[in-house]
């Protein structure tokens, strides 16, 4: 059974909205420096180099003969800035169109003085109104309008459209780091699917964990589910195999006897007819044993803690049941040492662990001892048999692993004992090994340890 994970942070979702947050800063800042920059063509400077400039024509601009020399001389000093000058004959109706001009800024023309008319929205430039005097009357003859040749909301556009080209270079990039990743984990997903269970997504992005986001954490646990299923395809087969020869054995006993049965039909030795019959039990019974633990192994593996009856069990009242069957010895504590979990799991659990002990010492002595450990309870099955070597107490818990395959045999085993043990006390959120004897004296010590009843999960929450 695994551990709960906690809860990843969304970092994935943290460097979405961060790349958006920066693109728009990005695009809003490479906007606003465009617009000033385009803008500062035409800002206070621009302003003062023209009226400077037309400040210096303008008496030469009030001697033209005609209006095409003036419109001639006017457009060449404003094409230096590159702007246009406008000549208007008819001043009065130029202040007139003008509502919005400043009494003071009409004086000023009134009087010859240039005027700075600034932009009534956003899309506009600043003019500049240059007032040319008749030399006869010393009154406004015209006026000369300067303004430049590019449109403000050209700039305004030329912004946008860069901020745009920041948004859209942002998100590509975004996208892009999200889609290659997407499309590999959806191509492993594709070979697994076809059958090819080697197939693993690796790292798709950082190798740092620190760095991982969702979908690396998806990665992370697609691998798992596929090196899962790997286990678990690779394990029915080499059950199935191993099945298919364990049957064989009985299944040819069982022939043997009918083969002699028929024979022996018309005889009247009773006794060996009797001993056939016997003997075809003890196929049949070992037939039946290794088809209800292969049952219970895939009810375990398939539903896992889910097909556990979750109810509190006193180990106490168990274990002496089960120690009495074998004439095993019993060091129980005083107080109740409850568990939650499958009462009818946890007696065959005992059962088996304690029958194997008993076959091990042969009449030698078994003992089960039950101590509380930290939030959980430790179950300790000893005897004083020949052991486990230190290479075996891994594989005795493989499905149909003898250490001794003739005793085991003849002794009724199925070689799914352990197995099965190890699958009980998994789906219970506990752990089993096998070690030495406390003591230090000959023989073996299976170690169990599961959680108690008040710190013991939900059957559905975990899965083995």
């Amino acid at each position: 059974m695994e551990p709960a994970r906690a809860p990843r942070p969304q970092r994935l979702f943290v460097q979405v909205l961060a790349s958006f947050v920066l693109t728009l800063i990005g695009a809003v800042t490479l906007a606003v420096v465009l617009s000033f920059k385009l803008a500062g063509a035409y800002g206070p400077k621009w302003v003062d180099q023209v009226t400077g400039e037309f400040e210096l024509a303008r008496p030469t601009l009030e001697r033209a003969s005609n209006p095409v020399d003036l419109e001639a001389a006017a457009a060449e000093i404003a094409a230096r800035f590159d702007a246009h000058a406008r000549i208007d004959s008819r001043p009065r109706s130029f202040i007139k169109a003008r509502r919005q001009m400043h009494v003071g800024a009409i004086r000023r023309l009134r009087r010859g003085r240039l005027v700075v008319l600034p932009p009534r929205s956003p899309l506009e430039y600043p003019k500049v109104v240059i007032p040319l005097l008749s030399e006869q009357t010393e009154r406004l003859s015209a006026i000369i309008v300067v303004e430049p040749n590019r449109p403000r909301s050209i700039l305004i556009i030329i912004s946008i459209i860069g901020g745009f080209g920041v948004v859209i270079a942002g998100a590509w990039m975004l996208s892009r780091s999200l889609t290659q990743r997407i499309i590999k984990l959806e191509g492993v997903a594709r070979r697994l699917a076809g059958g090819d269970l080697s197939a693993r997504a690796g790292a798709l992005g950082s190798s740092n964990p620190t760095r991982a986001d969702e979908i690396d954490a998806l990665a992370s646990t697609f691998d798992d589910m596929a090196t899962r299923i790997d286990h678990l395809v690779r394990s029915q087969k080499t059950l199935l195999t191993n099945v298919s020869h364990e049957l064989r054995t009985p299944l040819a006993r069982m022939r043997v006897l009918s083969e002699l049965m028929t024979d022996r039909m018309e005889t009247d030795d009773l006794a060996a007819r009797h001993k056939d019959v016997e003997r075809l039990e003890e196929d049949v019974g070992e037939m039946e044993r290794l088809v209800r633990d292969l049952l219970t192994s895939g009810r375990l593996d398939l539903g896992g803690s889910s097909a556990l009856e979750s109810i509190p069990c006193d180990l106490r009242e168990l274990s002496g049941r089960c120690a009495e069957r074998v004439g095993g010895r019993c060091d129980l504590p005083d107080r109740p040492a409850l568990v939650l979990g499958d009462p009818l799991l946890l007696e065959r659990l005992l059962s088996n662990l304690l029958g194997n002990a008993r076959r091990s010492a042969g009449e030698g002595e078994v003992s089960l001892q039950i101590r509380r450990g930290d939030d959980e309870l430790i179950l300790e099955v000893i005897d004083d048999g020949a052991g486990i070597l230190p290479e075996h107490r891994e594989t005795i818990f493989d499905p149909f692993v003898r250490l001794d395959e003739a005793r085991a045999r003849d002794a009724g085993g199925t070689g799914l004992g352990l197995f099965l043990c190890r699958q009980i006390v998994e789906a219970h959120g506990g752990s089993i090994s096998a070690t030495d004897r406390p003591d230090g004296a000959r023989g073996a010590c299976i170690e169990i340890k599961l959680p108690s009843a008040r710190d013991a999960a939900a059957p559905d929450s975990a899965d083995v």
